[in-house]
């Protein structure tokens, strides 16, 4: 089975995990890299507008792969906005996937994740996973939008999440 992970990250953290699946994986890591900056601005812009941002590399770079991993971030409830080109793509094809992320903390994101995913592809995922920053916050932080989002993740705490998800994703990446 021919895997590729695809990753958007706008702070950095599920590049980091992304990239670390693939070296433990011994997969292509593909990052995905918005044609115009993103800010706070266009990332509610995107969220409230339904917008698609051009990006590169271009989705039909997924063609030769039968499953496809996907990591980014959770964007006011909805998956980051520069995934939605892959999505349409995918949304066609016949390919598998699967989707993490590093995110804040919604008590609820799976069941929004898993909703939003039906809908745009019209099918499941073979897994969802989404690891919380505020599980890792001090106790005495409160996890607010702002602390999540300038949490950089430790080397102890990628490895917390890799080896997470590399017990998940071991169940559904089988070899070539």
């Amino acid at each position: 089975m021919k895997t590729v992970i695809l990753s958007y990250s706008y702070t950095g953290n599920n590049a980091r995990l992304a990239e670390s699946i693939a070296q433990q994986l011994q997969i292509p890591h593909l990052p995905i890299i918005p044609q115009k900056n993103v800010s706070m601005k266009t990332i509610v812009l995107d969220v409230l507008f339904n917008r698609t941002p051009k990006v590169h590399p271009v989705p039909s770079v997924l063609k030769d792969y039968d499953l496809v991993i996907m990591a980014a971030p959770i964007w006011m409830g909805l998956i980051a906005s520069p995934l939605r080109s892959y999505f349409k793509y995918l949304k066609s094809g016949k390919q598998d996937y699967a989707f993490l992320s590093v995110s804040g903390g919604s008590a609820d994101s799976s069941i929004k994740i898993a909703k939003e995913l039906r809908k745009r592809l019209t099918r499941d995922p073979l897994l969802i996973l989404d690891q919380h920053i505020a599980d890792l916050l001090d106790p005495a932080i409160e996890p607010t939008a702002q602390t999540t989002m300038a949490y950089k993740l430790s080397e102890e705490d990628l490895v917390l999440f890799r080896d997470r998800s590399l017990s998940e994703l071991t169940k559904i990446v089988k070899p070539d």
